[in-house]
């Protein structure tokens, strides 16, 4: 977060202006079912209140947000007007075939106005930035609604030249972003940008997401035993695909013994009972039940990005099995017997962790407070 606060004074920025392309933007935390909303919150309050800079959410729609968030239609401002405009990528997979008018007139005012600089967050290997001209001239994507009737619309190939020709930078959630980018999802229609700024901002939500925990739950209390867990695991996540899901099949697919709950999308594994995907408010209820919970990356996280269910487990006190892969030199942990209880490399080995802490409550007890405590150590408030 020093990084952008750095260049944020050394280029003189007063405006800052945070938006998305094809979906709105979303800032309501609790009742997301995705990261995206959370990302935005701290990034607009790391901007507002450490840096002291005027920070604007951009929307194409009309979402709900608080109070707290100065959000303004895109329609309503003037590109130009902002110093800075960070963008949360989305993935534009024109499903249908068929455009909004909204998406196609933000393209537009974005590619013919704004001569500045933006700034792409990356932090998901599955979201790349991506030139939307280059969709529609080359995939022949040109239907659009207007006014409730489909209508044929053209660009150009100079239109995908004036939106490659913008000025980017990468806002790298991580400490590798030419290895992020190496092992990241890939389309035929990505820009990436050739310099990056790393910024710390898991750290600075740790911080805030653990500080908004004691206020609300004192000190670190553990009403639960190993006892009363109706399931051994706890799986949270959306179908990726990929090394992650190649990875979670070779785990579990032929696993009989573990009792599962696995949220997000049914991997049709023995044992296991499936819900869609939850809010994330709603984390906490499934937690309750579940003895440990699975923390495992795709290629471009591991050793590389901490994600939100390291931290998320921690506070709703719901003991972390990490897959070996996603943090392979056990860097995360200090403690001695986090190290040797919480990671795993195959099924036998995450069932031989489950079976200790089965056994000994005193030593379950233990290692949820100590991964509460060292993971709430790695918040930093950057005040």
């Amino acid at each position: 977060m020093i990084a952008l606060q750095e260049y944020i004074k050394e280029k003189g920025i007063k405006k800052i202006g945070i938006t998305r392309f094809y979906k709105g933007i979303l800032t309501n935390m609790s009742d997301s079912k995705n990261p995206g909303p959370v990302d935005i919150h701290y990034l607009y309050k790391f901007i507002s209140e450490v840096c002291k800079i005027e920070v604007h959410i951009i929307n194409m729609t009309s979402t709900r947000h608080s109070d707290m968030y100065k959000v303004f239609h895109y329609s309503d401002v003037k590109l130009n007007d902002y110093d800075l405009l960070i963008f949360q990528p989305y993935y534009i997979g024109v499903f249908g075939g068929i455009w909004e008018n909204y998406q196609i007139e933000y393209f537009d005012k974005f590619n013919n106005e704004y001569e500045g600089t933006s700034m792409i967050l990356y932090n998901d290997p599955n979201i790349p930035w991506m030139n939307p001209y280059d969709i529609i001239v080359k995939r022949n994507k040109t239907k659009i609604v207007i006014d409730k009737k489909i209508q044929r619309f053209k660009k150009t190939v100079k239109d995908i030249e004036t939106f490659n020709s913008k000025k980017i930078i990468g806002l790298f959630v991580g400490k590798d972003y030419s290895k992020y980018v190496k092992l990241s999802k890939k389309s035929k229609h990505d820009i990436w940008p050739d310099s990056s700024i790393n910024i710390d901002l898991i750290n600075y939500i740790i911080f805030h997401e653990f500080d908004k925990d004691s206020v609300s739950q004192g000190l670190f209390e553990i009403e639960s035993s190993n006892s009363n867990k109706k399931y051994d695991v706890l799986y949270f996540g959306s179908n990726r695909k990929g090394t992650r899901n190649k990875n979670l099949n070779i785990l579990f697919k032929d696993d009989e013994d573990l009792s599962k709950i696995w949220i997000g999308y049914d991997p049709e594994y023995k044992n296991t009972k499936f819900f869609k995907k939850q809010k994330r408010s709603s984390l906490n209820k499934f937690a309750e039940e579940s003895l440990c919970s699975i923390v495992i990356g795709d290629d471009a996280h591991n050793d590389n990005i901490v994600t939100y269910r390291l931290f998320e487990n921690s506070i709703i006190k719901c003991l972390s099995m990490i897959y070996i892969e996603y943090d392979s030199k056990k860097t995360l942990f200090k403690n001695h017997n986090l190290k040797k209880y919480t990671y795993f490399s195959n099924i036998e080995e995450l069932k031989k962790n489950i079976s200790v802490i089965k056994s000994n409550n005193e030593l379950y007890l233990e290692l949820l407070e100590r991964q509460y405590s060292e993971v709430k150590s790695m918040g930093i408030d950057f005040i």
